[in-house]
């Protein structure tokens, strides 16, 4: 857990193996960016959960 540039920080020094993403059934209007990143970074799901209330969690390993 952390905001996008803590997670930019590691995803930029090739630190990161696993990202976990936890989505609820609600839009907002504005926000921070979840990644700020400006290269493209593979990613492969690896499972995907869903909770009571309609919240998801995916799990991607990043390839590379």
């Amino acid at each position: 857990m952390g905001g996008s540039s803590l997670i930019n920080q590691f995803l930029i020094k090739g630190m990161v193996e696993e990202i976990v993403i936890g989505i609820q059934p609600i839009i907002l209007g504005e926000g921070i960016p979840l990644f700020t990143q400006p290269d493209e970074i593979r990613l492969e799901l690896t499972k995907v959960s869903s909770y009571d209330k309609g919240m998801i969690q995916a799990h991607y390993n990043v390839i590379g």
